[in-house]
């Protein structure tokens, strides 16, 4: 399999990557009876959802995933949401003054008239399209072309675990990970979420495109189109007044912070910016459901939507349902908090909420004491500046800045870059306008937490707020404080770059909503100017604002491609597999379709070195396919670290023939600078029992040539 775009191309790819995502989940959404603009804007999710769903059914159902048994899916749940429309009609209603008369449901356009007809969809689509001219304005002058090989470790593992869904047809989040990770040579037993490797195997196999440019074509849609979507449709979904302006605005903003989503395109960490984009998208429809305007007089309808959706965000990755929770727990909490009720039921209503609320971060650290897996998660830890009040101001400053620093150990040759200073400020004076509203307070301080949270993954807050109030009751606060941050950063790894994409993501709704309450302030304030002969003033103020906005979007704009642009052609630039890596790895592919490996063989090669790229470009089964090769067998570490002496190392010959190797692989350069080459893997040339089949550069290829292994001669 090689792993170029394919006959298709870039725009055949593009398109059915495109289709592969939105198509099931408009289909869905419209048997459910979602009206179109949200069956379109929510189709990613839906979409997501099915896959999840699908890739965990079908392989224990006996089945192979791929397009036809996805198509399968479809249609059965295509027939449930038609049969769920069957289901009596019910007329809500709510409650209403003090007696608790009951009074008819809102009608859908009465939060918001201007959404009811087409020109109001006008605003939100030229925002969409503003983002998508921006990632496309950013990708060009960043010299990238779609379908690149990303030269990180998270990008191959992607593009691995891709590859295997595609040729095995086993898509279940724990079985493929284990057999992956297993190589064949050891037994591994792990899980991750493989909703977007499932998809991505569907857009390979009816394409024909490999991997890595399928992979990369998906972080393009979610960046340009996936995102800008998720975004709008929340600030619209949020805003109490002018929710075309939100829409329109938040999505036009979602692609300007470089935390998000070009850090997570250029590093390669795709499941996780998918989550992040969906899961905003699912908060969406869950406030349209909880309002009861999703799907109208439908509830069953409308919850088995959300219910889908968030089953795609869990199997993209559970970081998004977290941000998720959070988000519509807030919105929650504000709604009972303003809700028509007598006071003292509000009160009750409120205070039973919080104190559940407050239980959440016990019961979190709890079960992360409890499971393996989340005790892992929670066990990573970034801090890296002290509990002072100098560390608070400068991770303040990193974190506000939005761009998270590059370390030099990596090799990608990013020099230090400032911060997005002008997008922080218009994020800060959009937070404030919103803590004014009553309405839309709640998401302000939704951003003020995710601001502590990701402050809290670089200095240890409890010895913090222990200094700062001081005595017992400081330290005892601090703690609290520091477990409650803790129970939400641990599911993102407690990394700070992750939390900062948390934070640009949140603070473009926050903007979205903001310039639609601006806006609104705005009209008032023109249409009650009563005074004769100011109309021209009126004028000249409307188009002040306008060019100032103008002028302020456009330096925003510049900004981030000056960022971002360096990242993107960072994480792409030809590394491990530059030409020289490609020519041998394809040399050996020809060679090994010519004559191939015997059943259980297999090539061995440097796990840090990007040869896992040979998996995923050419179906050839490499020793090590991923770069986090766990606790390894004995012959596998003798590999490692004497290769070089087998003509001399019985024990050497001896764990070739027990893992069954045929060729070995060598690209000569690392992934990241900083991690060293396995010593048994270098200096290879001299070595009489591998004999070279292929050189280009720094990049080789043996045969072993070792008597017992298969393929040696006879």
């Amino acid at each position: 399999m090689l792993d170029e775009l394919g006959p298709a191309g870039a725009p055949g790819v593009l398109l059915l990557a495109a289709a592969v995502l939105w198509a099931p989940g408009a289909l869905l959404g419209r048997a459910l009876g979602l009206r179109r603009r949200w069956a379109l804007a929510g189709a990613p999710a839906l979409t997501w959802g099915v896959v999840a769903i699908g890739a965990v059914a079908v392989p224990r159902a006996g089945l192979r995933w791929g397009p036809t048994t996805a198509l399968g899916v479809l249609a059965m749940a295509v027939v449930v949401a038609l049969l769920l429309r069957r289901l009596p009609l019910r007329r809500a209603a709510a409650v209403s003054g003090r007696r608790g008369r009951r009074r008819p449901p809102e009608p859908d356009t009465a939060r918001q008239p201007d959404t009811a007809g087409g020109p109001a969809l006008f605003v939100p689509a030229l925002g969409c399209v503003l983002a998508a001219v921006v990632v496309v304005g950013v990708a060009w002058r960043a010299g990238h072309r779609l379908g690149s090989i990303a030269q990180t470790w998270d990008a191959v593992y992607h593009a691995n675990l891709t590859t295997f869904i595609a040729t095995t047809g086993d898509s279940d989040p724990v079985s493929a990970p284990s057999a992956l990770a297993s190589a064949g040579w050891r037994d591994v037993h792990t899980y991750y979420p493989d909703a977007l490797h499932a998809a991505a195997a569907l857009v390979v196999r009816l394409t024909g495109a490999g991997s890595a440019a399928v992979l990369d074509v998906v972080a393009a849609l979610v960046a340009g189109a996936v995102l800008p979507v998720a975004v709008g449709a929340l600030a619209g979904a949020l805003a109490p007044t002018r929710r075309s302006v939100a829409a329109g605005v938040g999505a036009a903003v979602s692609v300007l912070p470089v935390a998000a989503p070009w850090d997570q395109w250029w590093r390669g960490v795709w499941s996780y910016g998918a989550a992040l984009a969906t899961g905003v998208l699912v908060v969406a429809l869950a406030v349209r459901a909880l309002e009861g305007r999703l799907v109208p007089h439908r509830p069953v309808s409308a919850a088995v939507a959300v219910v889908v959706a968030t089953a795609g965000v869990a199997g993209l990755q559970p970081a998004g349902v977290v941000l998720a929770g959070v988000l519509v727990l807030g919105w929650a909490l504000a709604r009972l908090a303003l809700a028509p009720l007598p006071p003292a039921h509000r009160r009750t209503a409120l205070g039973t909420a919080v104190a559940g609320t407050l239980l959440l971060p016990p019961l979190v650290l709890a079960l992360a004491r409890w499971s393996p897996a989340l005790g892992s998660l929670a066990a990573y830890d970034y801090t890296s500046r002290p509990a002072t009040a100098d560390g608070l101001r400068d991770t303040l400053e990193s974190v506000l800045g939005g761009v998270r620093r590059v370390s030099p150990g990596y090799g990608f040759g990013l020099p230090p870059q400032g911060g997005q200073w002008l997008l922080a400020a218009v994020v800060l004076v959009a937070v404030v306008v919103l803590l004014t509203s009553r309405a839309a307070a709640w998401l302000a301080i939704v951003w003020v937490l995710a601001l502590a949270a990701a402050v809290a993954t670089v200095v240890p807050v409890a010895p913090l707020i222990g200094g700062l109030l001081g005595g017992s009751v400081g330290g005892a606060v601090g703690t609290a404080a520091a477990d409650a941050l803790r129970s939400v950063t641990l599911f993102f790894y407690n990394a700070p770059f992750r939390l900062m994409a948390v934070l640009g993501v949140v603070g473009a709704v926050v903007v979205g909503v903001a310039a639609a309450r601006c806006t609104d302030l705005v009209a008032r304030v023109l249409a009650r100017w009563p005074l004769p002969g100011t109309g021209p003033a009126r004028l000249v103020a409307v188009l002040l604002s306008g060019v100032l906005a103008l002028v302020v979007a456009a330096a925003a704009v510049s900004s981030t491609a000056g960022l971002a642009a360096p990242r993107l052609a960072a994480g792409y630039a030809p590394r491990v597999t530059g030409p020289d890596q490609l020519a041998v790895m394809d040399q050996l592919a020809r060679q090994l379709r010519d004559d191939p490996l015997p059943a259980g063989a297999t090539v061995a090669a440097d796990p840090v070195d990007g040869s896992a790229w040979l998996y995923a470009r050419h179906d050839v089964p490499v020793l090590f396919r991923h770069y986090s090769a766990g606790p390894l067998t004995p012959p596998a570490q003798l590999l490692l670290q004497s290769l070089r002496d087998v003509d001399t190392d019985a024990d050497v010959r001896q764990a070739l023939r027990d893992l069954r190797v045929c060729y070995v692989y060598s690209s000569g350069v690392s992934v990241y600078d900083s991690s060293a080459p396995a010593p048994g893997f270098t200096d290879l040339d001299g070595v009489a029992a591998l004999e070279p089949v292929a050189r280009a550069g720094s990049a080789a290829a043996y045969r072993v040539l070792v008597p017992g292994t298969p393929c040696a001669p006879s």
